[in-house]
């Protein structure tokens, strides 16, 4: 495996839990970036995280709001997918301190920022963000990606953290007065483990790994005070010991958008709530 790969995989985390007898990747969409980020044409030749050789890191430090214009307007100049991004103020996480700085990746068909913790403010894909930072520290991510066609876009939103409900029977859990989840649990296991999945205002949410009716129920009265970017979409939360995993992704004609998040569920969804479409032409210095 190239440098670049183990560091992009790094960065999003992988490790094995076991669900019944089928393996779970923690995180599944860490597989999925890393499988796209190895494709990107002649990848091996460029420094980790740039968007592409002809796409340079800004030289002057930037955090916050200057950091995602700054990502937003080094992707602009690869790809064609038509940009949304979030508003910072919904980019949180447990104990933030430091500066909120960025790393970009870019193809014709697909874009992401990813959002990091450090201790001081550092331009736009400095090699340094990825060098003094680790899992603990990633904020975010927010993406999109064209595909082929409208309903390869609608299939691939059932991916990433999101896992089929096996067939058998479920529990019913009422989270709200209107919304019940369907759980599927684990036999014979220690701790609460397996699917918990409801359909809250033409969304799909899901949590898997260790169930918590307490974590559900706070998504969906959340999610029923919470405008959402589409009428349909899915919400997946790998809730492992290390955190509430969450991918929140939607489709607009060809194009899938996402938001991540590693421990909070809620930026994940605030992010989403927040994305907003970015005039090219409003990005150039």
């Amino acid at each position: 495996m190239a440098k670049h790969e183990t560091a992009i995989l790094a960065l999003l985390g992988a490790s094995l839990v076991l669900i019944g007898s089928a393996p779970i990747t923690r995180s599944s969409a860490a597989e999925q970036w890393l499988t796209w980020f190895s494709r990107i044409h002649d990848a091996t030749t460029r420094p980790p995280l740039r968007a592409t050789a002809a796409s340079t890191a800004y030289s002057t430090p930037a955090s916050g709001a200057n950091a995602i214009r700054e990502a937003l307007a080094i992707v602009a100049k690869t790809t064609t997918v038509p940009l949304e991004a979030p508003y910072p103020s919904t980019i949180r996480a447990p104990g933030f301190k430091g500066y909120l700085s960025a790393s970009t990746m870019a193809t014709t068909n697909r874009y992401a920022v990813i959002l990091t913790e450090t201790d001081k403010a550092y331009p736009v894909n400095d090699p340094a963000i990825q060098r003094t930072t680790g899992l603990a520290q990633q904020i975010g991510i927010f993406s999109g990606q064209r595909y082929r066609s409208a309903v390869a876009a609608q299939a691939a939103l059932y991916t990433g953290n999101y896992q089929p409900p096996p067939a058998s029977r479920p529990r019913h859990i009422r989270l709200l007065p209107a919304v019940t989840a369907d759980e599927w649990r684990q036999r014979n296991a220690t701790i609460p483990m397996g699917i918990m999945e409801w359909h809250q205002h033409g969304w799909t949410v899901q949590i898997n790994q260790l169930l918590d009716s307490s974590l559900a129920r706070t998504l969906a009265r959340r999610l029923a005070h919470t405008r959402l970017p589409a009428n349909h979409g899915v919400i997946a939360v790998e809730n492992a010991g290390d955190g509430a995993h969450t991918i929140v992704c939607w489709r607009s004609g060809r194009v899938d958008y996402q938001t991540f998040s590693e421990s909070l569920p809620q930026t994940a969804i605030d992010m989403a709530a927040s994305m907003h479409l970015i005039a090219k032409q409003r990005l150039a210095p």
